[in-house]
């Protein structure tokens, strides 16, 4: 996931800087990575044929038992917010 939307910035944020937190909060996992890019519509993410990596960051999170949320406005940069739960064992 953190690969997936470093490559997003990289290649479509035009962004001059880039947050990353990741941390642990007592049974789960808290992962915030947050641009100043162009940002875009929410309403037509993965709309473009070809274009999966939101739809498979999302699928990755379902899977963990986690919750995903994004966050843009164009011209305002995007904010993915992800919460996974670590397994007991």
């Amino acid at each position: 996931m953190i690969k997936e939307c470093l490559t997003n910035v990289s290649k479509h944020a035009k962004a001059s800087h880039v947050e990353l937190v990741m941390v642990q909060q007592g049974d789960h996992i808290h992962l915030k990575i947050a641009d100043n890019g162009v940002g875009f519509d929410e309403k037509k993410r993965e709309s473009t044929f070809g274009h999966y990596g939101i739809i498979g960051m999302s699928e990755r999170v379902r899977l963990l038992g986690g919750e995903i949320h994004l966050k843009s406005k164009k011209n305002e940069g995007t904010q993915v917010i992800v919460n996974i739960p670590l397994k007991k064992e």
